[in-house]
Parts: structure tokens; sequence; C-alpha cells
């Protein structure tokens, strides 16, 4: 999915942060599977949970920055759709 959405403050501070420039952010959701009740952050256990990904990239391709249950992940390389 690629809707529009306005990128939270701790987005643009992250990218800020890090000194990288960019044009436009583009806005991905996506669901993704974790084996933990809390998402990325868990410990592993035997329950398996979907939550919604989502992704702000840089000018189409990256680098981009995910965040998914209260989580942010920065990744300097291309966009994928996966969370790891």
């Amino acid at each position: 999915m690629n809707y529009q959405k306005i990128a939270p403050e701790e987005v643009l501070s992250m990218f800020k942060r890090k000194g990288i420039k960019y044009s436009a952010l583009d806005y991905y959701a996506f669901p993704e599977t974790f084996g933990s009740t809390t998402g990325p952050s868990g410990i592993g256990g035997c329950t398996m949970s979907t939550f919604t990904v989502e992704a702000y990239v840089c000018d189409g391709f990256g680098p981009t920055i995910y965040t998914c249950n209260g989580k942010y992940k920065f990744k300097n390389d291309q966009y994928k759709q996966s969370w790891h």
C-alpha cells in the first residue's frame, strides 16, 4: 500500500540527526508477523502476532525509517518491505 501520511516528528528528527537531506518522503505500510505478542521489541515466544509496519522512504529509494508498535528502525540502504 502506498498512501500519503505526514511523517511523525520523531521520524523527521532521526533523519535530521543523521544529516540526511531529502526532497520528498514516501510512506508505505504493510503487515509483518513477529514471534511475540509485542511486535519487534518482544522476546520470542510461542505466540505469533501480526503488526502494521510503517516506512518513511527518502526520495523513493532510501534511506528508510521503519516504525512499528512505538519502535523505530533506521536503514541506510534501499527500501524493502520488511522490518528485518
